[in-house]
């Protein structure tokens, strides 16, 4: 930026001892920051030498390349401290740059850095992103070594939401005993000054609700647990709790204790999401033809009470559909995203379904009878707030039903080519991509009803023929 001339608008920012020539306008036409301090009534205005305090050089290298190259990648492990500088110096294209690059490489190996780096920042929708795809990846994330690095309190945060989607409770203590393990060798001082009260904290985080009798025995098995008479006693009241025995608790410790008891239960919290269409204000409540087409259409809604309430559809040039959701803070249904007129517009027999960050839509004809099958399997990522082209169905059919186990998403019976009813059923694995071969079913019938059941097992219901079915793929 600038050339090797000196002149009046030429300066020299220094960060850490590395300067780097700039030229004042292009600062202040980008900066916020530079802008008050080249126009206000401060010092800096007229030094040509400027120290910039808390920044780091190679960010503030990147912010400069940025400047005059928009098109220069950042790399993600240079990310955060770029961001970081660049909202401390106010550069607001830079600082969108940033936040657009780590909403395409969020991912579960670095969504927790994210998320504690974008929270002292006050960027809210990106760090609410990351700080989710952290809770409910949990069992992919318990053994990647991004935990390890975290401070006590950070782990602690983290360990205790009662949002974590974990699928046992030991998992969190193992978590727990990794980090003590691997920060003890490097960071004795740290723990050891008051090792039983950072141990006391860290299991803490724990949901003693959902741990066993042996869970809780198979923990004092642990050296550090079975070791130190404080963590051993906690330990042993809940165990002792678990079986109706009484035992006696030191009153320190009886704070603590009466603290987790009260804690609350582990959960997922979910809200009613539909597919809708666009529609104007309500017509007026008289009988409407529907009329061909290509022409204007009309639906009616039925409310709790039986009334029939006329809605106006756009013509099909114009009409678009949207996903909403019901917001339990405003009690209100709102949109969550549109949904490209290409993806569902005169697809009918086709199904939506929801897994952690994404949703699934799949499955259908357009214009039934023609044969124009949809074989897309589309993704949406909803942190990532783009459409994906996952997969291609291997078997066409509509109005089928369909319901995730785990990992596994089913699509049973329906209708297949020739309005052939399909009295079978095939799954697919999210992610490892694969789909199963076609399985009959061993009791056929046209109203089939399918649900999880437990952890890992798909419950059919076969209304036709009075009977449940449980199938396991494993």
């Amino acid at each position: 930026m600038g050339d090797s001339k000196s002149t009046s608008e030429e300066i020299v920012l220094i960060a850490e001892n590395v300067s780097f020539v700039c030229n004042k306008k292009e600062l202040a036409k980008h900066s916020d920051y530079f802008k008050v301090m080249f126009e206000g009534n401060f010092v800096e205005k007229n030094q040509r030498l400027i120290t910039l305090q808390e920044v780091d050089s190679r960010s503030l290298k990147i912010i400069l390349t940025l400047l005059w190259d928009s098109s220069f990648v950042i790399n993600e492990e240079d990310i955060l401290l770029v961001l970081e500088a660049a909202c401390m110096l106010q550069f607001p294209n830079i600082k969108e740059i940033c936040v657009t690059r780590i909403r395409e490489i969020l991912a579960p190996s670095n969504c927790i850095k994210v998320w504690f780096g974008t929270e002292k920042l006050d960027i809210e929708d990106l760090h609410l992103k990351a700080k989710y795809l952290s809770l409910v990846e949990f069992n992919e994330i318990k053994d990647m070594d991004c935990l390890i690095e975290l401070h006590l309190k950070q782990l602690h945060l983290y360990l205790s939401d009662v949002n974590l989607q974990c699928r046992c409770e030991f998992d969190v203590f193992f978590v727990c005993m990794k980090w003590w393990y691997e920060n003890c060798l490097h960071s004795e001082k740290l723990l050891y000054e008051n090792k039983t009260k950072n141990l006391l904290y860290l299991v803490s985080s724990l949901n003693y609700r959902a741990l066993s009798d042996s869970d809780l025995r198979e923990m004092l098995s642990y050296p550090d647990i079975s070791e130190n008479q404080d963590v051993k006693d906690l330990f042993m009241y809940f165990i002792a709790l678990k079986n109706q025995e009484e035992r006696y608790l030191l009153s320190e410790l009886r704070n603590i204790v009466a603290h987790l008891l009260n804690s609350v239960d582990r959960f997922q919290q979910k809200v009613p999401c539909f597919l809708a269409q666009n529609a104007s204000d309500d017509l007026p409540n008289k009988k409407l033809k529907v009329m061909s087409p290509d022409k204007e259409l009309a639906v009616i809604y039925h409310d709790q009470f039986k009334r029939k309430r006329y809605y106006k559809i756009l013509n099909k040039e114009s009409t678009s559909h949207v996903i909403v959701y019901f917001d339990i803070n405003s009690n209100k249904f709102k949109k969550l995203l549109d949904v490209d007129k290409g993806k569902c517009d005169k697809l009918d027999g086709f199904k939506m379904l929801s897994y952690k960050e994404f949703i699934f839509l799949f499955g259908g004809e357009y214009k039934i009878g023609r044969g124009d099958w949809n074989r897309s399997f589309w993704v949406y990522d909803n942190v990532k707030e783009k459409w994906q082209h996952k997969s291609v169905i291997p078997q066409v059919r509509r109005h089928f039903e369909s319901c995730l186990v785990g990992e596994f998403l089913y699509i049973i019976g329906g209708a297949g080519n020739y309005r052939i009813i399909q009295e079978n059923m095939l799954w697919y694995n999210y992610k490892t991509d694969l789909w199963s071969k076609v399985i009959m079913l061993p009791c056929p019938g046209r109203q089939i009803k399918c649900c999880a059941f437990k952890k890992n097992k798909l419950f059919l219901l076969n209304v036709n023929n009075k009977c449940g079915l449980l199938f396991n793929n494993d």
